[in-house]
């Protein structure tokens, strides 16, 4: 998808509007399945001990609202993921004896404490003949300690010598340590200070990069053709010329849960099929003679 508007035309003692281009590639995915779950973007400000809601889209196709006689209801699952371990998983039950029970939305509630400050999730059916549809998302939110702890004096301002009180609040089963240093420490090197933010960044997780795949070649060499060249009626012709062959296969639903950091040992359907492409060159008697003298020797 391509959008491009064309720039006005210059003129002088005139400010001309220059548009750019802008440009998005589309690839497709293997999905055998006529189920599809969406998951909206997570924008959220909320605190540390709100929750946030992922809401999902789902729309279970043609082929569930038939076999309703058969099936009343269709369970969609989901997995919430942060600092590369499962945290949640579970499954919301959609009823298809209503009428309107093709398509619809449902709510799925986290809190922010515990996918702080990044989470993934991933979202999927899965039919009776192993047709799977899914869809996966990663969010962020407020950046949060997994404790809740609270620190301060009993007085904001008082006179030296005077008493003030240290208010310490954790919740059960907190580990706390204390650290008392006077301001101007602080004040001569800030960099050294312990804040929060510091903390956040000595714990925070490592990306996960999914394993390569790698894809069977000589699978294709095994299937693919030959190189060729030659002479028709002595005249300089065209001739296409096969360079290579190698083995494609589209991104599928392994793949994107791959993606998320896990690992799936399943029988259903979702692997794409791997096809062999076939990479050509437009060339001349030319190009053919130079070819074949590297690599057949003399043109006879």
């Amino acid at each position: 998808a391509f959008i491009d508007e064309k720039d006005e035309d210059y003129k002088r003692d005139r400010i001309a509007a220059w548009h750019g281009t802008s440009y998005l590639h589309l690839k497709g995915i293997y999905v055998k399945s006529q189920d599809s779950v969406y998951i909206h973007p997570v924008k959220s400000a909320a605190l540390c001990h709100e929750n946030i809601s992922v809401r999902v889209d789902y729309d279970l196709g043609e082929k569930k609202v038939k076999e309703v006689n058969k099936v009343n209801e269709v369970k969609v699952f989901y997995v919430v993921l942060a600092k590369n371990k499962i945290l949640y998983s579970g499954q919301k039950t959609v009823n298809l004896e209503k009428a309107d029970s093709r398509s619809g939305s449902m709510e799925i509630s986290l809190p922010v404490r515990d996918v702080s400050p990044t989470g993934k999730i991933l979202v999927f059916t899965l039919s009776d003949d192993g047709e799977v549809a899914v869809d996966t998302a990663t969010f962020q939110v407020t950046a949060c300690l997994k404790q809740n702890v609270t620190l301060g004096f009993s007085e904001e301002r008082v006179h030296p010598s005077s008493l003030v009180k240290l208010n310490l609040r954790a919740a059960p089963g907190s580990l706390c340590a204390l650290r008392v240093v006077d301001k101007s420490v602080t004040l001569m090197k800030p960099e050294d200070e312990l804040t929060e933010a510091k903390i956040q960044n000595l714990i925070k997780t490592q990306p996960y990069y999914p394993p390569y795949e790698s894809l069977d070649y000589e699978f294709c060499r095994d299937n693919g053709p030959t190189t060729y060249w030659g002479i028709i009626s002595e005249e300089l012709i065209s001739w296409w010329h096969p360079r290579y062959v190698y083995p494609v296969k589209k991104k599928d639903i392994q793949n994107i849960i791959e993606d998320m950091g896990l690992t799936i040992v399943t029988n259903w359907n979702v692997m794409a099929p791997v096809t062999c492409k076939f990479e050509r060159e437009m060339m001349t008697m030319t190009g053919i003679m130079v070819s074949a003298s590297l690599h057949s020797g003399p043109v006879a």
